[in-house]
């Protein structure tokens, strides 16, 4: 696949219709999907993603199959606040395969918590989304399936303004005001404040942090590891020799 966050060809329209309808929509208090459809030219399947992304991080929730009730941008900190408690990110106990289990991740808005929760749980800025998807389909045969949805859904996030490209390939940032969500869930403290540089710096470089890295890290370069295996074994027999 191509090391590209960029959306496909012709994608670009679709990006500017989820900015035109996240616009239109925080002036709202509830809409119809079926007229926003028609209204912002969505193809149907394709808005039912956007929307259980948004969903997912707060943004609104289905009041019945065709009505979605607004609730607003603003409550996307506090959102991943309750995600990253709920699952212990702040726990120096728990490692980060107990807060991203080994489950069927079979929804996109399912995938899109996941990959947040990595974020918050390595204390990571900027991951790269081939490693989340290997890394929340371990124990499966479907890391090509979460890639796709991951693309999908860094592309949702870009759109409105979580998530960002950097310049590497395939690497996604989380942005500063949703970075700091844990440590600073009503968005009010100064990042550039003494207190919040301590802050930041004492949870980033804490040891169960560091663990929780290196759980992650060791099992992206297993997984690589072993597909090079696969792809080139003579090659790899030879270094052996």
């Amino acid at each position: 696949m191509d090391d590209r966050i960029d959306s496909p060809s012709g994608n670009d329209s679709f990006k500017t219709s989820i900015m035109k309808f996240l616009e239109e929509a925080e002036g709202l208090e509830e809409f119809k999907l079926s007229k926003m459809c028609e209204k912002f030219n969505f193809q149907r399947r394709r808005f039912y993603d956007v929307i259980n992304v948004l969903e997912t991080i707060g943004c609104c929730q289905h009041e019945s199959v065709d009505t979605i009730k607004w609730i607003g941008k603003d409550n996307i900190t506090q959102t991943l606040n309750k995600i990253a408690i709920a699952n212990g990110v702040e726990n120096e106990l728990i490692k980060l395969k107990e807060i991203i289990p080994k489950e069927k991740c079979d929804t996109i808005g399912k995938i899109t918590q996941l990959c947040l929760l990595l974020f918050l749980a390595l204390k990571r800025q900027t991951l790269n989304i081939r490693q989340i998807a290997v890394y929340l389909s371990r124990g499966k045969n479907i890391t090509k399936t979460i890639l796709c949805k991951l693309y999908q859904i860094t592309f949702i996030l870009s759109a409105a303004s979580v998530l960002e490209k950097t310049n590497a390939p395939c690497e996604v940032k989380l942005c500063d005001k949703y970075f700091n969500c844990v440590s600073d869930p009503d968005g009010t403290m100064n990042k550039y404040s003494i207190n919040s540089l301590l802050i930041s710096r004492t949870k980033n470089n804490e040891p169960f942090i560091d663990l929780r890295r290196k759980e992650f890290e060791k099992y992206c370069k297993y997984v690589a590891m072993k597909q090079v295996v696969t792809d080139h074994p003579k090659k790899v027999r030879k270094i052996l020799v």
